[in-house]
Protein backbone atom coordinates (compact mmCIF):
# COMPACT_ATOMS: atom_id res chain seq x y z
CA UNK A 1 0.00 0.00 0.00
CA UNK A 2 1.22 3.44 -0.74
CA UNK A 3 -0.11 6.04 1.34
CA UNK A 4 0.32 10.03 1.42
CA UNK A 5 0.49 11.15 4.49
CA UNK A 6 -0.21 14.32 6.13
CA UNK A 7 2.35 14.98 9.30
CA UNK A 8 0.23 13.30 11.92
CA UNK A 9 0.38 15.81 14.40
CA UNK A 10 -0.52 18.69 12.24
CA UNK A 11 -3.18 17.19 10.77
CA UNK A 12 -4.85 15.91 14.04
CA UNK A 13 -4.48 19.07 15.19
CA UNK A 14 -6.43 20.64 12.22
CA UNK A 15 -8.92 17.79 12.76
CA UNK A 16 -9.32 19.02 16.65
CA UNK A 17 -9.38 22.81 15.52
CA UNK A 18 -11.39 22.72 12.59
CA UNK A 19 -13.29 19.23 12.95
CA UNK A 20 -12.77 15.97 11.00
CA UNK A 21 -14.39 17.47 8.27
CA UNK A 22 -11.67 19.47 7.05
CA UNK A 23 -9.05 16.69 7.23
CA UNK A 24 -11.79 14.51 4.76
CA UNK A 25 -12.54 17.41 2.36
CA UNK A 26 -8.68 17.68 1.68
CA UNK A 27 -8.93 13.61 1.05
CA UNK A 28 -11.29 14.29 -0.92
CA UNK A 29 -9.17 16.36 -3.50
CA UNK A 30 -5.88 14.37 -3.22
CA UNK A 31 -8.39 11.29 -4.40
CA UNK A 32 -9.64 12.80 -6.72
CA UNK A 33 -6.64 13.73 -8.34
CA UNK A 34 -4.94 10.48 -7.57
CA UNK A 35 -7.57 8.66 -9.39
CA UNK A 36 -7.29 11.76 -12.58
CA UNK A 37 -3.60 10.53 -12.65
CA UNK A 38 -3.58 6.87 -12.32
CA UNK A 39 -6.48 6.87 -15.21
CA UNK A 40 -3.74 8.85 -17.35
CA UNK A 41 -0.71 7.24 -16.71
CA UNK A 42 -1.54 3.66 -16.16
CA UNK A 43 -3.89 3.43 -19.78
CA UNK A 44 -1.03 5.80 -21.30
CA UNK A 45 1.29 3.87 -20.54
CA UNK A 46 0.07 0.54 -21.65
CA UNK A 47 -2.73 1.01 -23.94
CA UNK A 48 -3.29 -2.59 -24.33
CA UNK A 49 -3.42 -3.67 -20.70
CA UNK A 50 -6.18 -2.38 -18.27
CA UNK A 51 -4.48 -1.30 -15.12
CA UNK A 52 -7.09 0.79 -14.18
CA UNK A 53 -9.37 -1.77 -12.86
CA UNK A 54 -6.62 -3.17 -10.38
CA UNK A 55 -6.03 -0.15 -9.04
CA UNK A 56 -7.92 0.64 -5.67
CA UNK A 57 -7.56 4.55 -4.23
CA UNK A 58 -10.20 5.29 -0.86
CA UNK A 59 -10.34 7.19 1.85
CA UNK A 60 -9.29 5.45 5.48
CA UNK A 61 -10.50 6.67 9.05
CA UNK A 62 -7.52 7.01 11.30
CA UNK A 63 -9.16 8.24 14.11
CA UNK A 64 -10.39 11.52 13.69
CA UNK A 65 -7.90 12.23 10.82
CA UNK A 66 -8.11 10.52 7.36
CA UNK A 67 -5.44 9.18 5.24
CA UNK A 68 -5.42 8.25 1.27
CA UNK A 69 -4.69 5.31 0.30
CA UNK A 70 -3.31 3.32 -2.51
CA UNK A 71 -3.58 -0.38 -3.48
CA UNK A 72 -2.18 -2.45 -6.65
CA UNK A 73 -3.16 -6.02 -7.41
CA UNK A 74 -0.29 -7.86 -9.17
CA UNK A 75 -0.69 -10.93 -11.36
CA UNK A 76 -0.07 -12.84 -8.97
CA UNK A 77 -2.82 -11.36 -6.46
CA UNK A 78 -0.13 -9.37 -4.50
CA UNK A 79 -0.44 -6.05 -3.64
CA UNK A 80 2.32 -4.07 -5.73
CA UNK A 81 1.21 -0.70 -4.90
CA UNK A 82 4.81 0.72 -3.80
CA UNK A 83 6.39 -1.20 -7.40
CA UNK A 84 3.38 0.98 -9.50
CA UNK A 85 4.10 4.32 -7.64
CA UNK A 86 7.69 4.13 -7.85
CA UNK A 87 9.06 1.64 -10.00
CA UNK A 88 10.22 -2.31 -10.27
CA UNK A 89 12.46 -4.22 -11.73
CA UNK A 90 10.39 -6.84 -14.71
CA UNK A 91 12.10 -10.30 -14.04
CA UNK A 92 10.26 -11.24 -17.46
CA UNK A 93 11.47 -8.13 -19.53
CA UNK A 94 15.36 -7.81 -17.16
CA UNK A 95 14.47 -4.00 -17.26
CA UNK A 96 13.31 -1.28 -14.83
CA UNK A 97 9.66 -0.33 -15.09
CA UNK A 98 9.09 3.35 -14.11
CA UNK A 99 6.95 4.10 -11.57
CA UNK A 100 3.55 5.89 -12.24
CA UNK A 101 3.98 8.58 -8.75
CA UNK A 102 0.35 9.02 -8.49
CA UNK A 103 0.01 9.60 -5.31
CA UNK A 104 2.69 11.97 -5.00
CA UNK A 105 2.27 14.08 -7.52
CA UNK A 106 -1.68 14.52 -6.09
CA UNK A 107 -0.12 15.19 -2.68
CA UNK A 108 2.02 17.80 -4.38
CA UNK A 109 -1.11 19.28 -6.60
CA UNK A 110 -2.84 19.90 -3.06
CA UNK A 111 0.46 21.58 -1.32
CA UNK A 112 1.99 18.43 -0.17
CA UNK A 113 6.13 17.93 -0.56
Amino acid sequence: MARVFIDRDLSTKVAEWFGPQATSEKADEVLADARMLATVRAEGRDPGIPVAKDLSLEKRYHGIDTDVCLDVDGRDGSNVAVEHEWGAWNVQRRHWVEGHHVMRDAARMNGGV
